[in-house]
This record gives C-alpha cells, sequence and structure tokens, in this order.
C-alpha cells in the first residue's frame, strides 16, 4: 500500500475560474508548501485532481460538484478564541483553497480554557490517527510537540488537539494558532493576519467568518460584504447561548432547499382535464407539497407525461394532486410512477444591517417563540455593555437589567431594549432618577 496521500485519485472537469493567491504582507505569516498541490487537486486551468482517498466521506455526502466550489473559495476566519479555531479547524480539513486566519489579539489565560490551540503540557494518553491519512499512530501524550487527531479509547469521541501553549501567552493568536492548524491538512495554505480589515484586503476572499466581533466592525465588514457578493457568517458564543447571522447574497443558488431524499409514489390513475388529476395507490400517501416539482416514469397509454420536463403540482389530498392540461394527451391505461425532483431555487438574503432592523429568527424550540427575539437583544445589550466599559461583565458579577420600550436609532422601528448597568450605575441613576436607555 502506498504511503502518499494522493494514492487515489479522480479527475474531475473544473470550468471554474481559479482566483490569485493572497498578496505577500508584513502582517501575516505563510505555510511554504512549495510542492504541494493544493486541496489535493492539481494546479491547471482545465483539470482538478480530487484525492478521494483523503476526501472520500466528504464525496460521499456533497458530491464533485459541490468538493469543485469549496477549491476555489479563500476564507477568512477573524477571531481565534474558542469558536474560531473549531471553525477554522473545520475549514481547513475540509479541502478549500485557502484559509486566512485573522485576530489581532493577544493569548491570555482565559484563553487556555476555551481555544484548544493554547494549553497547558497535560499528561494524557489518547488513540491517535494521523488527520490526513487516517492511519492510527502509536498513543502519545499531548505535551509532545506533535498534531495528531486524537480519540478516546473508550468513548470513541474525538479529542481536540491542543494548539496554543502556555508558553504562547503574550503572542498574537492568529499567528501562534497558525503552525499548528497548518499541519491538519497539508494541502491547504494556511495565513495569519493580524493588519485591519480594509475593504481592499477583503475583497480577496469568497467568505468571510467573523467571530468574537464588536457589532460596529460586524456592521461595516458586512456592507462591504454584501455590496461586493462575498459570503458573510457572523459567529458569536456567551457561555450556553450562541448567535449565528448568514448572508449569502441576493441571488444565492440552493440546490436542495431541504436536504431530504426525493419523494416517489406508484399512479393508479390520472383524469385528461385541464388540470389533470393524479392518483396515487391508496396504501400509500404521496407527501408530496403544492410547489413541488415531478417527473413520471413507465406510465402506459398516457405516455406523454413520460418525455415530460418536471411539471409543478397542487396537492388535492393525501393521494391525489393535479399537474398541468393533459386533454391533449392520450388516454391512461395503466401503471406508472410519480417521483420528485429537486429544482434549484434562488434565495436573496438581507444585509446585516438591513436584518438588524428587521431581523427574521430561526426556531428551534416551538414552545419558546419569543426566545430568540429575547436572546437577539440581549446580545445587543452585551455589545453596548462592551463597547462603554471596554471589556464584558465579570463572571459572577451583579449586573441589573432595565427592560424598557423606545424608538431605537433606526426609524419607525419599536422593540423592547434590554440594558445592562454595573451596580454603581444603577445607584447613581436610581438616585438621580435618570432614565438608563440602550439604542443598537
Amino acid at each position: 500500500m502506498s504511503s502518499s496521500p494522493l494514492s487515489k485519485k479522480r479527475r474531475v472537469s473544473d470550468s471554474e475560474t481559479k482566483t490569485g493567491s493572497h498578496c505577500s504582507s508584513s502582517n501575516s505569516v505563510r505555510t511554504e508548501l512549495s510542492h504541494t498541490p493544493a486541496n489535493g487537486m492539481a494546479k491547471n486551468s482545465n483539470d482538478a485532481e480530487i484525492d478521494e482517498g483523503l476526501y472520500s466521506r466528504q464525496l460521499y455526502v456533497l458530491g464533485h460538484d459541490a468538493m469543485k466550489r469549496m477549491q476555489s473559495s479563500n476564507v477568512l476566519v477573524s477571531g481565534l478564541r474558542g469558536l474560531g479555531v473549531e471553525i477554522a479547524k473545520n475549514v481547513i480539513l475540509g479541502g478549500v483553497k485557502s484559509v486566512t486566519l485573522h485576530d489581532q489579539g493577544q493569548a491570555e489565560w482565559r484563553d487556555l480554557s476555551s481555544q484548544f490551540y493554547l494549553s497547558t503540557c497535560v499528561k494524557r494518553t489518547y488513540l491517535c490517527i494521523n488527520p490526513v491519512s487516517l492511519s492510527p499512530v502509536l498513543p502519545v501524550s499531548t505535551c509532545e510537540k506533535r498534531t495528531y487527531l486524537c480519540i478516546n479509547p473508550v468513548s470513541l469521541s474525538p479529542v481536540l488537539p491542543f494548539y496554543l501553549r502556555e508558553e504562547d501567552l503574550g503572542k498574537n493568536r492568529a499567528e501562534v494558532s497558525q503552525t499548528r492548524l497548518a499541519e491538519l491538512n497539508s494541502y491547504v495554505p494556511v495565513v495569519a493576519y493580524t493588519g485591519a480589515l480594509t475593504d481592499d484586503y477583503l475583497t480577496q476572499f469568497q467568505v468571510v467568518v467573523l467571530t468574537n466581533s464588536p457589532l460596529e466592525e460586524q456592521q461595516s465588514i458586512g456592507e462591504v460584504c454584501h455590496s461586493n457578493g462575498i459570503k458573510l457568517v457572523i459567529a458569536d458564543t456567551r457561555g450556553l447561548f450562541g448567535q449565528l447571522f448568514c448572508d449569502f447574497g441576493e441571488e444565492m443558488l440552493v440546490i436542495d432547499t431541504n436536504g431530504e431524499q426525493p419523494l416517489s409514489a406508484m399512479i393508479s390513475m390520472i383524469t385528461k382535464d385541464a388540470a389533470g388529476v393524479v392518483t396515487c395507490l391508496d396504501e400509500t400517501r404521496h407527501g408530496f407539497e403544492s410547489g413541488d416539482f415531478v417527473i413520471f416514469t413507465e406510465v402506459q397509454g398516457m405516455t406523454e407525461l413520460n418525455s415530460c420536463k418536471p411539471l409543478e403540482i397542487k396537492t388535492l389530498g393525501p393521494y391525489t394532486f393535479s399537474i398541468c392540461d393533459t386533454t391533449g394527451f392520450s388516454d391512461y391505461a395503466r401503471g406508472g410512477i410519480v417521483s420528485q425532483v429537486k429544482m434549484p431555487k434562488k434565495v436573496a438574503f438581507k444585509s446585516f444591517t438591513t436584518s438588524m432592523a428587521e431581523p427574521e429568527f430561526v426556531l428551534t424550540d416551538f414552545a419558546k417563540f419569543e426566545r430568540p427575539g429575547q436572546l437577539h437583544l440581549g446580545f445587543q445589550a452585551l455589545h453596548s455593555y462592551q463597547r462603554k466599559h471596554r471589556r464584558l461583565p465579570k463572571p459572577w458579577c451583579q449586573v441589573h437589567t432595565h427592560i424598557h420600550t423606545h424608538t431605537v436609532v433606526i426609524p419607525s422601528i419599536k422593540s423592547n431594549q434590554i440594558v445592562l448597568v454595573t451596580c454603581a450605575e444603577y445607584n447613581r441613576c436610581r438616585h438621580h432618577s435618570e432614565m438608563l436607555t440602550y439604542s443598537p
């Protein structure tokens, strides 16, 4: 068996335009990959070779078309605390064209508890495998200067590698994480950048991910990404609570809107009407919804349906639905199978600024309809507190919360606003009967 990770390839056509690599900067650190093809794919304008030995699981789930799109994506991950480094790890292992790590902060003691590339040297033994070849290696202690994908031998759950160590305290988080993150996938160039995120610098990326960023930065970068067609993801975590915003542009083409397997049903009757009615066998519900598209196969008699393009349907009941005008078709005889077809759909995303004024929430718990809105206001209040005090509320520190209704900065928008103030501010304002307000 060959030890090379390129032992198994498949050649696919690639008509997408390849973007250039990042420009060198005094604020960046680059991993040297002089003889390694990017992403496990050949660097040429006509063909691309996907390493099926490395990306076999992704190819099975995503397919070659999605992998080709990934290989042409330059990704920026800003914020290298716990959430940011986890995102960077997954993106690098996914096989994109390149990843740029951005952080202007220095590693702190508190980062050791969340940023798993920052850690003290602890003696533990795990079952380790090479993250590229997936071959097992001898168990090693985490204090050794190696990067492996470690698995608990009892629970078989993955154990996070340690990318930042105690000696990295005081150093830039992006720079000290870059070397160890780059070891995860030698096919993906990983760059550390510590400069400002200017408009010109952002335009070289296809995807921008922001974590642990202030609200003002989210708004400014959000406008740049939306106007330049750059996919934007803003993510944040506060304790057990999380927040996620996505802006994939005004014309995002979605191939599969629900991720479910296409439905199919057997036909028992098709009428000749202005809107032909299709009846399925009584023992099985068709499961279709109005607006779905279907194709017909093995229909006898009304054979014109077998060569029709996907038809939009309107459900009439659990066993019936209507299709197009069938008066000009032959009489239905018997048999036939109707199958659902996933049709591409364009989805328009709002910009970050527009979404702040008119938020649309994804419900995960239908027993708590108001919870997403409350968390949205809570995150805004934390941004306001951090902007005023240049820090977050200290753990276990009593913070007073004021909830009231007033007009925010955006015209004609009214909503409940949450205000976090310190004990000293609360006592002073209460003594002077001052009104505490918060405007996002």
